[in-house]
């Protein structure tokens, strides 16, 4: 299972779901662009995918029939951290048939602005707080 790279927001939350799940997975640290490129050329394992929905990578992905999107259970040990969403064929019409729909889990994020002073130097790295 590529799980993106180490220290990532997909990284973090594919290792703490598959654990909470108790499932035992091989997992490959490969950046997801490259590991969608893997997957189309049949030379890759699956990936998991966090990202603003829809992710663009994934919803102009021209599936051949092969591919599909796995469902999420939003069972108990994911339900202190994660939320329940569902995709449908709006978000992914390439991946899945009008009028189904795929569930899985949300991961809640909080934009914080800050009314910086003017003239004041500012981080040049934007951060993410779970």
């Amino acid at each position: 299972m590529s799980v993106d790279l180490p220290n990532g927001g997909t990284f973090v939350t594919a290792l703490t779901v598959f654990e909470r799940l108790g499932i035992k997975a091989n997992f490959v640290y490969i950046e997801q662009r490259i590991a969608m490129e893997k997957l189309k050329k049949a030379t890759s394992t699956p990936s998991s995918w966090l990202a603003v929905m829809p992710y663009v990578s994934v919803t102009t992905f021209n599936n051949d029939g092969r591919f599909h999107l796995a469902a999420v259970d939003y069972s108990k040990p994911l339900q202190s951290d994660y939320l329940p969403a569902t995709l449908t064929s709006k978000d992914y019409p390439n991946l899945i048939p009008e009028g189904e729909t795929v569930e899985t889990i949300a991961v809640p994020s909080v934009l914080g602005p800050y009314n910086w002073a003017p003239n004041t130097e500012r981080p040049s790295q934007a951060c993410s707080v779970r």
